[in-house]
């Protein structure tokens, strides 16, 4: 099952988030996909992926990086790979990514 998307705002730009989460997490970086968009604006969807002793399978997150409307956006879904229950890892592996933002996420 995979957990809800969760969107935030931080202060600083993509590549100095995507050094936090690489930092935060001990697994890999699957897949990274850059789209160049006009006036300068980038998407990045970036897919990494955790293993789970408990669960014996992986959760996976994608995570989308934006600056369309000008700050940049975060959005982080994540969904296992294993058994029908995943034990909350997808959860953990969704909070580990967002918390490891949390000194430069922006209130709203």
């Amino acid at each position: 099952m995979a957990t809800s998307n969760k969107t935030i705002k931080i202060s600083v730009s993509i590549d100095e988030a995507m050094k936090l989460i690489a930092a935060a997490i001990d697994d890999k970086m699957v897949s990274v996909n850059r789209l160049q968009l006009p006036d300068n604006k980038v998407c990045i969807i970036a897919v990494y992926e955790k293993y789970y002793l408990r669960m014996g399978a992986s959760s996976v997150a994608t995570v989308t990086f934006d600056d369309i409307k000008g700050s940049v956006r975060v959005s982080c879904i994540c969904a296992g790979t294993g058994t029908n229950f995943e034990l909350g890892s997808n959860t953990n592996f969704q909070k580990l990514i967002l918390d490891s933002l949390e000194c430069i996420t922006v209130n709203e």
